[in-house]
């Protein structure tokens, strides 16, 4: 089975990857954003959130999906096959398509995380979560 053509998140997940990601209009004319933006795009986003999913080893199953962004631009970019090397060695997944909802799942818990600190004090201290993440 391959790996879906469009990857899904929750709707909570959804609305939190707009609140920190821009997207294509913002990214045309930057002069109508309100708030700064943490990430250029949701890739980064994506890649970030799996990441501190991955650390903290909490992963959330998502039930309801929204669609949030291609795959190809996930599969596409080089922070993939560091994250699958890791999901393959921890979980034993051997298809693309289990190793992507994987991916999302972790996703999908790390998003929450960066979130609330967002919410929270207005930015992302990236210090802080990885050593929150070290710490356990």
């Amino acid at each position: 089975m391959s790996s879906p053509l469009i990857l899904t998140c929750s709707e909570e997940s959804f609305k939190m990857y707009n609140a920190l990601c821009k997207n294509d209009e913002e990214r045309e004319d930057d002069t109508r954003l309100k708030k700064v933006k943490i990430f250029y795009s949701r890739t980064p986003a994506i890649f970030l959130s799996a990441t501190i999913g991955i650390i903290n080893e909490k992963s959330i199953e998502i039930k309801k999906d929204r669609q949030l962004t291609r795959r190809e631009y996930i599969l596409g970019n080089p922070n993939y096959d560091v994250i699958k090397k890791i999901i393959k060695i921890k979980h034993g997944l051997k298809t693309e398509h289990d190793i992507v909802i994987k991916l999302m799942e972790y996703a999908e818990y790390g998003i929450n995380e960066l979130y609330q600190e967002y919410h929270k004090t207005g930015e992302i201290d990236f210090n802080r979560i990885s050593r929150q993440a070290k710490s356990g």
